[in-house]
Order: C-alpha cells, then sequence, then structure tokens
C-alpha cells in the first residue's frame, strides 16, 4: 500500500542533502493538502551545538513572528517544550487564554494556520526538536483532516527528524579551505619519517 508515509521515505533514500530533503517533505504533505511546516531542531557537531529551523511559511509570517519574538507567546511552542508526546493544536488551547496569545492565534488564522498537528521528538540532554504541520487547503475541513491523517502526519515529521539530522551533522563538518597538492602530503610524510628538507628534495 503506497501511503504517503512510505512515499516519504522510500524517496527520502535518494535524497543528497538537507534541501532536497526540505523539497520533498513539502511536496509530500502538499500532497497530503497541508502547504506549511516548521522544523527546529538542536545538533550537536564537531563544531558544538547548533540550532536550526527549516520552514515552508510565508515570508512576511516568518519576518513578523522573528521581529515580534512571537516564541514567548505562540502556545504551540510553549506546549512543546512541556510536551513529549505528538498533539493536535486547538487540543492544547486553554479556554482562558491570555489577550496576548488570542490576538497572536487571530493573526495567525490570517496567515491559514487554523489548527495543525505538531511533534515534540525528546533528545539527549533535555533538548527538544519540534515538527509542526498546517496551512490545510479546506479551513473548514483542518480539524478534521488533522484528526484523519494524524498518524501518517506524526510518522513523517519522526521520519524526517532522523534523517534530518545526519545531513546537518555532514554539513557542520568543517572542509579544509586549501587541501595539500600531493607533493606537499608527500613532504608532510618524508617529514614525520624523520627526513630532512635535503634529503626530501
Amino acid at each position: 500500500m503506497n501511503t504517503p508515509v512510505y512515499e516519504f521515505i522510500d524517496k527520502a533514500q535518494y535524497c543528497n542533502n538537507i534541501e532536497e530533503l526540505c523539497s520533498l517533505v513539502e511536496k509530500v504533505l502538499h500532497n497530503m493538502g497541508f502547504s506549511q511546516w516548521a522544523y527546529e531542531t538542536k545538533v550537536d557537531t564537531p563544531m558544538g551545538e547548533q540550532q536550526h529551523f527549516f520552514h515552508k511559511f510565508p515570508e512576511k509570517w516568518v519576518e513578523y513572528y522573528m521581529a515580534e519574538n512571537c516564541f514567548d507567546v505562540d502556545p504551540v511552542v510553549l506546549e512543546g517544550k512541556k510536551l513529549n508526546t505528538p498533539f493536535q493544536w486547538t487540543h492544547i488551547y486553554p479556554k482562558d487564554l491570555p489577550k496576548e496569545r488570542q490576538d497572536y492565534l487571530a493573526l495567525s488564522r490570517e496567515h491559514g494556520m487554523h489548527d495543525g498537528v505538531a511533534v515534540p521528538i525528546p533528545q539527549a540532554g533535555g533538548r527538544k526538536s519540534i515538527f509542526s504541520i498546517t496551512g490545510y487547503e479546506n479551513k473548514t475541513d483542518i480539524t478534521h483532516a488533522v484528526e484523519d491523517k494524524h498518524q501518517h502526519l506524526i510518522s513523517i515529521a519522526c521520519a524526517f527528524h532522523a534523517i534530518a539530522a545526519d545531513f546537518i551533522r555532514d554539513d557542520a563538518v568543517p572542509t579544509p579551505q586549501n587541501p595539500l597538492t600531493e607533493r606537499e602530503r608527500e613532504c608532510v610524510v618524508w617529514t614525520a619519517k624523520g627526513k630532512t628538507s635535503w634529503e626530501i628534495s
């Protein structure tokens, strides 16, 4: 049976980098009716811990979100930090939301984010990655669509996380800016063996 999960995992093996993986997940989610997604993670690399954010959101929304530091009022982010299991956005909104969070939700709905699924993924050291999916093509049916496709969305998010981590770590490995020539490598080897400059020449 060719499910969206199978399609993603099958095609992901042919991705060569994180950009191709993002394009693939975007296509698979779009075929399921979802046009927007975001993934935030922290990864240990040879250069230390690095934070990464990949998304398919309207640029104006991302600019506003970053400029206004909406991390502090976004209920999905705030709950995602506390929960270890996937959740549907509208299921975690308390009835007595502070006005600033109500204003945030009203604005996010104007950008097509009426409901969605968030998948917190616990990592070592108490860290947590999170993958969110939203932007269903028919806003009046989004809650039903999220409930109906819940398991597929979660599986795709977890698979993306596992594959993306390898690409991110590989990209972080520094490459030599000025690789040695064949003759230079030969000189290094001879020097390591105790040869003098005169002998090497």
